[in-house]
């Protein structure tokens, strides 16, 4: 049985991953003058900044050394864009109000520094409804590892089995399962109250 459902959050609740791609890219033009083409951005998609930032120094975009300074004006321009761009969406938290009541808990458990996980959530009114919120900052190993998943479910009590995780990206898939939580794959336009509640049904259904 389901108790709890835990969401990523970039691309899941908040529509904010092509700002953490631009925070990131206005970083590097700063320091190294070798932004990431939109092309290329599936390589790095679902890693943490600094996950991104060391397959960069690997990849010789990025000279070692630098990392820390890049990252630091990422995370400034990450916090001013939050600000700026991200507005409560009644979908979202009519969504998370209705599943709390009717199936537990819900958390968030994402790669962001706890800084912009707890930003962006204020800002699109959610974080009210977290029982748990889990940052890259919270486990030592960041996703795709299973840490932030066995971390979330440890922290509601719960087996992970009894958690089901709602995920984006392929990395973010990967952590859950790892973990051994219920998965469901969706993108940010189909993460509603009818969606979730769907995904959430066919789970049960599986698991009889």
């Amino acid at each position: 049985m389901i108790r709890a459902i835990l969401f990523d959050l970039d691309g899941v609740l908040v529509d904010f991953a092509d700002y953490h791609f631009e925070a990131l890219n206005l970083a590097l033009d700063e320091v190294c003058d070798r932004p990431v083409l939109f092309s290329e951005r599936d390589n790095y998609e679902g890693l943490s900044t600094r996950q991104k930032l060391a397959c960069m120094v690997e990849e010789g975009r990025v000279k070692a050394g630098t990392e820390e300074n890049i990252y630091r004006l990422k995370q400034g321009y990450t916090m001013a864009m939050a600000a700026r761009r991200v507005r409560l969406e009644p979908a979202k938290v009519l969504m998370c109000r209705r599943l709390r009541k009717e199936v537990g808990k819900i958390g968030c458990v994402s790669n962001c520094i706890r800084a912009s996980v707890d930003a962006l959530l204020k800002a699109a009114g959610l974080l009210e409804f977290m029982a748990v919120t889990v940052s890259n900052e919270d486990v030592t190993h960041p996703k795709p590892s299973p840490d932030p998943y066995l971390l979330a479910a440890s922290l509601l009590g719960l087996s992970p089995s009894h958690c089901l995780a709602v995920e984006d990206h392929e990395r973010g898939v990967q952590s859950a399962t790892a973990a051994g939580c219920r998965v469901v794959q969706m993108q940010y336009e189909h993460v509603n109250l009818i969606g979730v509640k769907r995904a959430l049904k066919a789970v049960q259904e599986v698991s009889r």
